[in-house]
């Protein structure tokens, strides 16, 4: 069923128009293209990119941890104590290994912090 669908889309694709510029780009076509690139492509895994060029390492190093009682102005400040930082786990413990409570994202502190 797949295949068939597939070979749907292809056909009915025509990728661009004939007389249209690149704004008339057929769903069809890229929904096509997606598809068959999706048939023959290996599945990645949250793995593969945690080992994909140290990115393991920067994941794990790069995350703070605040223990739900902290203000945003304290959240904050952790996440500016850690190099690349973009997100602040609130724990029970204030640590990684704690129960996982919320997230806060540096959007979210920018937001908060107005």
């Amino acid at each position: 069923m797949t295949l068939v669908l597939v070979f749907y889309f292809v056909i009915r694709g025509c990728f661009l128009s004939v007389n249209g510029g690149a704004d008339t780009i057929s769903p069809y076509g890229v929904a096509a293209v997606a598809a068959l690139v999706g048939l023959f492509s290996k599945q990645a895994t949250l793995q593969d990119l945690l080992d994909f060029d140290d990115m393991g390492a920067l994941v794990t190093e790069s995350l703070a941890f605040a223990q739900l009682n902290v203000t945003v102005a304290d959240a904050k400040r952790t996440m500016g104590q850690t190099e690349n930082c973009q997100d602040v786990f609130v724990t029970q413990t204030g640590t990684r290994e704690g129960l996982l409570l919320g997230w806060l994202t540096n959007v979210d502190i920018s937001r908060l912090m107005e």
